[in-house]
C-alpha cells in the first residue's frame, strides 16, 4: 500500500527546513468471531486483514485446524475506506477454545499478547518440533533469506516504520512476505497467508526484521515452523521457549554473521562463509 504524507520540520544542527515525510499507515481493526467480540488490533491496513485474522486465530489457539475455511465480512470506515470491522464466521465445532473474554478490548501494534486476561493462556503444550536431517539449513541460505525479505519490504524502504516477516521452504524457496507496523501482525499475516494457500506444511524457516519476543516464538511453534531467524536480538524468554519447544532460534543475522541460541543442529555450521 502507499504511505501517507505529512508536513514536518527537519532540524539539523542549527538549521531547520520544511519537510514532507512519508509515514506507515496505522488504523484499528475490530475482529469478531461468530458474532462475539474478540479484539481490536492496531495494524497496517494493506488489504491483508483476512490473512491477519486467520493467522491470529490460529497462533492463539482459537481455530487450530489448518483446513478450516472461515468466512469473512468486512465493514469499512466511511472516512478512511479502510476495513474497520471484520466479522469472522467459523463452524463452532472448529473453535478450540471460547472467544469471549479471551482478550481485553485493545491490542496494540507493539504487543501481540497485550490484553490477554489470564496468564495461564500464555502457556504452550505439546511435543518439541522435529525436522528431518535432510532439512538442515546452510548459513549462506539464511543470509539469502534475510536479503530476500529485506528486498520485499517496500513500505519500510519508503517510511522506515514497518516490520517484515517472511516464510521459506527448507530448500530456500520464498513462500510469502508481509509488512506491518506490528511485528506480531506481520508474522500473523504470513501464517494466515500460508493457511489460506495451503502451504503451511511447506514452511521451514520464518524470518523477521525485528527483535524476537516470546510471542513470536510461540507463533512459530503453533505453526510448526522449526527455524526462526531475526535481524535483531531475542529476549531471554524467547530463547528459553525456543529451547523448550524445539525451535532453532537464530538472531543478529546481519550480512554473514549470526548467533544461534537454541537447537543448533539444524544449522550446518560447516556450511557457512568464512
Amino acid at each position: 500500500m502507499d504511505p501517507e504524507s505529512f508536513d514536518a520540520i527537519l532540524i539539523d544542527g542549527s538549521s531547520t527546513r520544511q519537510s514532507r515525510d512519508q509515514l506507515a499507515p496505522e488504523a484499528p481493526l475490530h475482529i469478531a468471531v461468530n458474532g462475539v467480540s474478540y479484539l481490536t488490533t492496531m495494524r497496517t491496513p494493506d488489504g491483508y486483514d483476512e490473512e491477519l485474522a486467520r493467522g491470529l486465530m490460529f497462533t492463539e489457539g482459537i481455530v487450530t485446524n489448518s483446513d478450516a475455511n472461515p468466512e469473512f465480512a468486512r465493514i469499512d470506515d466511511p472516512e478512511t475506506h479502510f476495513a474497520a470491522r471484520l466479522n469472522v464466521t467459523v463452524a463452532p465445532s472448529l473453535l478450540a477454545k471460547p472467544v469471549a473474554n479471551s482478550r481485553n478490548q485493545l491490542s496494540s501494534s507493539s504487543c501481540g499478547i497485550c490484553g490477554t486476561r489470564d496468564p495461564a493462556e500464555l502457556e504452550l503444550f505439546g511435543a518439541p518440533l522435529v525436522i528431518a536431517d535432510a532439512s538442515v539449513v546452510q548459513p549462506p541460505a539464511l543470509v539469502n533469506m534475510m536479503r530476500e525479505m529485506s528486498s520485499r519490504q517496500t513500505l519500510f524502504k519508503s517510511t522506515g516504520g514497518t516490520h517484515g516477516a517472511s516464510a521459506f521452504s527448507a530448500s530456500g524457496e520464498h513462500l510469502v512476505t508481509h509488512e506491518d507496523i506490528g511485528r506480531h501482525n506481520a508474522v500473523d499475516k504470513v501464517i494466515g497467508t500460508l493457511l489460506k494457500n495451503g502451504h503451511l506444511q511447506d514452511a521451514a524457516v520464518l524470518t523477521v526484521s525485528s527483535r524476537v519476543s516470546y510471542e513470536i516464538v510461540t507463533k512459530a511453534y503453533r505453526a510448526g515452523i522449526p527455524v526462526m531467524a531475526a535481524v535483531s536480538a531475542p529476549s531471554s524468554m524467547a530463547v528459553q521457549t525456543a529451547a523448550t519447544f524445539g525451535i532453532t532460534l537464530v538472531a543478529f543475522c546481519r550480512e554473514t554473521r549470526m548467533t544461534v541460541y537454541s537447537h543448533p543442529g539444524r544449522i550446518n555450521q560447516n556450511g557457512g562463509e568464512e
